[in-house]
């Protein structure tokens, strides 16, 4: 091949390999939204269009029922299964774990990722790497050993037991990724702060915190989004149906409920999911920026 081929052929490669990159990358973004995508439409879907061949892609006469059934709001159809399972207070019960298990998470791995970073102490990378460890146990081996020690606090069926599992749960990585955080902020701004008379306290609230709210941030989602979507601990840890969050609620929903009716089905999960997709719509930017600041140091 001539030496002007050669070059027509890398020239072909250039322009192409961003191409297919591109095309593999929508490949998989539509294999993973398809299957929620294919949820949503049969949430909206009439009893009648559920089960049509051939089968409709999209809803020829959509109607918000099914989500209004899960407050109670929908049509007589249907409603003995929904009106006793209180889905919305299943939400609030959901939205009170996570967002105090967060508030905790956030403050103590801030706390804990400040003294490692700023601390260099005897056995300081054996305690970081023994917190990575306690991650990689597998949480049914757990779960014996968690519920008898809840059961002694007296915290069974009791939202406290949620917070308080997920919270120790969420500590490791927290407290991981807030010291890779603390780590970027240049330590010469908390020693002007010192020298200007700022003490320790002060200079952690008042310089690290505001400087690193992005890695806060990130950290606060991470935890929200394993906290709100937590199964096994909720099941065993809650008896009584009126404290039982989305996750269990949804599996009982599911349960009870007939599997022809896969629309109000598709409904109560979109429903579960809604809180999660807005959150990370809001602030992806966000969570993006704290997980590579975290990655690179320096």
């Amino acid at each position: 091949m001539t030496t002007a081929g050669w070059k027509t052929l890398t020239n072909l490669k250039k322009k192409t390999r961003p191409v297919l990159i591109n095309l593999f990358g929508i490949a998989v973004i539509i294999y993973c939204l398809f299957p929620i995508l294919w949820l949503f439409i049969s949430s909206l879907k009439p009893k009648s269009e559920l089960f049509d061949l051939p089968i409709r892609y999209f809803a020829q006469n959509p109607t918000l029922d099914y989500y209004g059934r899960l407050f109670g709001l929908g049509g007589p159809g249907g409603q003995n299964i929904v009106n006793r399972l209180p889905f919305l207070i299943y939400l609030k019960n959901s939205f009170f774990v996570a967002g105090i298990s967060v508030i905790i998470v956030v403050f103590l791995s801030a706390v804990a990722g400040y003294a490692f970073s700023r601390y260099h102490f005897r056995g300081r990378n054996g305690l970081l790497l023994s917190l990575i460890v306690t991650r990689m146990l597998p949480g049914p081996a757990i779960m014996l050993p968690v519920y008898v020690m809840i059961s002694k606090l007296g915290l069974i069926d009791n939202l406290w037991s949620l917070i308080l599992v997920h919270t120790v749960f969420g500590l490791p990585m927290g407290i991981w990724l807030s010291t890779s955080f603390i780590d970027n902020i240049p330590i010469e701004l908390e020693e002007a702060a010192i020298i200007d008379g700022c003490s320790r306290v002060g200079a952690f609230f008042r310089i690290i915190l505001p400087l690193g709210w992005i890695g806060l941030a990130t950290v606060g989602i991470f935890h929200f989004l394993g906290s709100w979507s937590e199964f096994a601990f909720a099941s065993i840890l809650i008896e009584s149906q009126k404290l039982r969050t989305a996750p269990v609620g949804l599996a009982e929903f599911i349960f009870n409920i007939q599997s022809a009716q896969f629309n109000q089905i598709g409904a109560a999960a979109i429903t579960m999911s809604l809180p999660l997709i807005v959150l990370f719509m809001m602030i992806q930017k966000q969570f993006v920026r704290g997980f590579v600041s975290g990655s690179v140091k320096g």
